[in-house]
């Protein structure tokens, strides 16, 4: 162990052959003409995320696809976000060759999940909630991304929803927040 200028202890993860990031999709909308104005309607940038009305159809979507190779040839892959627009993430998973990665076992999931951060749920929401059982995740922690009444619905099927602290501000504690940690694995 090696401790850091600032007295932090810090421990080796063990040596890796590779580590690839590749981006799928690093856009947050398509065309900002129309998501500025949702913005400004709603109050500006102050205004609230989760009462704001806004055009689901320009949504896109931001996910990385990280790849540690280790020293005996496995490769271990890590999803991070998953975009907003269904279609538009499903298109780029597929350019990528996600798409193939997400029908496997898969341990858990975690982030902004983007089902409903911004109000009630749709019927095609909670369709996708109820798809996600078929994943067989061990651990599903969303953040605020992901909606409240999208957590809401995932602890009503009986997810195995990992809850926040709520400390630092974070509200509310249905979901990860500020200094929360997750531990996927032993």
């Amino acid at each position: 162990m090696k401790t850091s200028v600032n007295g932090d202890v810090k421990s080796s993860l063990g040596t890796c052959r590779s580590v690839t990031v590749t981006s799928i999709s690093e856009i947050g909308w398509h065309d900002t003409d129309i998501i500025l104005p949702d913005i400004e309607a709603a109050g500006g940038p102050g205004a609230d995320q989760w009462e704001a009305s806004w055009h689901a159809d320009n949504a896109a979507g931001s996910a990385s696809l990280i790849e540690v190779g280790s020293l005996d040839g496995r490769k271990h892959r890590f999803l991070l976000d998953c975009g907003w627009h269904e279609g538009y993430m499903r298109s780029r998973f597929a350019a990528a060759g996600v798409d193939g990665m997400l029908e496997l076992s898969i341990y858990g999931l975690y982030g902004g999940l983007h089902i409903a951060p911004f109000g009630p749920l749709t019927p095609q929401q909670e369709e996708a909630i109820v798809d996600l059982q078929r994943f067989g995740f061990l651990r599903i922690v969303p953040n605020h991304c992901t909606g409240l009444p999208a957590v809401r619905k995932m602890i009503e099927l009986g997810y195995p929803v990992l809850r926040g602290s709520g400390q630092v501000g974070s509200v509310p504690p249905l979901m990860a927040g500020h200094g929360d940690r997750v531990v996927f694995g032993s």
